[in-house]
């Protein structure tokens, strides 16, 4: 465990490189589990299969070596490993919502991240770019707190991001571990009721077409477009937006994507830092649990 007593500067150092750590298991624990899917679903025990009740589940597991033990929880399987992937712990909500959490007491840091299973991939040909608008949007307000969120985020000092891929979309937070509750609340409370505006998605909407022009010019970027539209010309992963394709995505559009998408069952929550995990578990609870 840490002391009560920090100089500031050495607590500061210590915070920051805690939170670089964080987020490296954070993401390490996430590619993990969407790696396992296969070999999970095929672990020697019934309890873990998937059922319609989506019956509230745990599991310790770690991809090392791709074994499996069981132990006396029948619901449960543990492995133990010393890499980034050990002891970390797997709940399943009755509304089919995924959380992993890993303990680390090294700083009074915690780190969370919030993925649903969408991305470029689920973008029909006519909505191109709406994974991305849907993404900014949840940093904007929600029917509960008409502020936006990117204020309220900072005003917990938290470190956080997101990201849109091919197959998921991710909002990161790293955060003080006596702010972890209120955290959750946030993320919750965006996951259920993002407000979609005309003046809101016109907004980010500008930030996407100015973001799209800073890199269409990129090397990199204008090779990366290309590799990807020549390999997948009939794929979704090949459909590269353009500012026309944001122009005309309409409000209902995003929210009907946003509505079908952001849904406790198409979602995986990963916790790794100073925190305990009954408590954290309950607070998620009460506030995805519905």
């Amino acid at each position: 465990m840490y002391p009560k007593q920090f100089n500031n500067n050495f607590l500061c150092n210590i915070i920051r490189s805690q939170r670089q750590v964080l987020q490296r298991t954070t993401a390490t624990i996430l590619s993990a589990v969407l790696l396992m899917g296969a070999e999970t679903r095929m672990a020697p025990t019934k309890t873990l299969q998937p059922t319609k009740q989506h019956t509230s589940q745990e599991l310790l597991f770690n991809n090392a070596d791709n074994s499996y033990s069981l132990i006396s929880n029948k619901n449960s399987i543990e492995i133990t490993s010393q890499s980034l992937t050990a002891q970390v712990r797997r709940t399943v909500l009755a509304n089919g919502l995924t959380v992993l959490t890993k303990e680390v007491h090294t700083a009074p840091v915690v780190s969370l991240q919030v993925c649903y299973q969408v991305g470029l991939d689920h973008e029909a040909p006519s909505e191109k770019g709406i994974a991305h608008l849907v993404e900014h949007m949840l940093f904007r307000k929600t029917q509960a707190r008409p502020v936006d969120f990117r204020h309220l985020l900072t005003a917990l000092g938290s470190e956080f991001n997101a990201w849109v891929t091919n197959d998921r979309t991710c909002y990161f937070d790293s955060v003080e571990s006596n702010k972890l509750n209120a955290l959750l609340t946030l993320e919750a409370d965006r996951m259920q009721n993002s407000v979609f505006d005309d003046n809101g998605i016109t907004q980010e909407k500008q930030v996407l077409i100015a973001e799209l022009q800073a890199t269409e010019n990129i090397p990199n970027y204008r090779l990366y477009s290309a590799v990807m539209q020549s390999a997948f010309a009939n794929h979704p992963y090949g459909q590269v937006p353009t500012k026309a394709d944001f122009e005309k995505i309409t409000v209902e559009q995003a929210q009907n994507f946003y509505r079908k998408n952001y849904r406790p069952d198409n979602a995986l929550i990963v916790i790794v830092g100073d925190f305990s995990t009954e408590p954290a578990l309950k607070t998620i609870q009460e506030s995805f649990g519905e």
